[in-house]
C-alpha cells in the first residue's frame, strides 16, 4: 500500500519530532557545501527567557549558512 504524504503531514512530522541540524550540516557536506557558520541560540518572545534558553537549552533554534563549493 502507498501512502502519499502532503507538505502538511511533512511539516507536522518535524514539527513533532524537530530537525537535526547535524544531520543537515553532513549533508551539506556530502554535498559539496563549505559550512561558514552553523549556530544555535535559546529561542522565546522575550529576552529573559531567551537567556533563560540559552543556558538550560529548553527551546533552540539553529541557523546554518552554507556555500556551494566551486
Amino acid at each position: 500500500m502507498c501512502v502519499d504524504a502532503s507538505l502538511g503531514d511533512i511539516a507536522d512530522y518535524h514539527s513533532e519530532t524537530g530537525v537535526d541540524d547535524r544531520q543537515i550540516l553532513n549533508l551539506l557536506k556530502q554535498e559539496g557545501f563549505l559550512v561558514i557558520e552553523h549556530l544555535r541560540y535559546g529561542t522565546g518572545r522575550i529576552s529573559p527567557i531567551r537567556r533563560l534558553n540559552d543556558l538550560c537549552r529548553f527551546s533552540q533554534s539553529w541557523k546554518i549558512v552554507a556555500q556551494r563549493r566551486p
